[in-house]
């Protein structure tokens, strides 16, 4: 290979990782993700400050209303069974009547 071309990959290679790192160090600031436990959980939802929730398990995560952040809890497994149990379609819904 002509060692000009090799420079031009060389210096190609160079610069798309300098980019990837660039964008791993200082990418876009992603949503704050916060740790409920299960009273703050369903006093945030009382409250009407969370936006959206989904179910897996035990596990709850979603988005609040009000701010740019998201949040994760766990729910009891006496709730889990009731949410498996019910006929509803909307997890706040079911949140909000646990």
């Amino acid at each position: 290979m002509n060692s000009s071309i090799k420079t031009i990959i060389f210096w190609a290679v160079l610069i798309c990782f300098a980019v990837l790192l660039w964008t791993v160090l200082h990418g876009h600031p992603g949503k704050e993700t916060a740790t409920l436990n299960f009273t703050e959980f369903m006093h945030q939802v009382n409250e009407g400050n969370v936006k959206s929730v989904q179910i897996n398990g035990t596990e709850v995560k979603g988005d609040f209303t009000n701010k740019n952040a998201s949040f994760q809890t766990l729910i009891h497994r006496k709730a889990n069974r009731w949410i498996r149990r019910s006929k509803s379609n909307s997890p706040l819904s079911l949140a909000c009547s646990l």
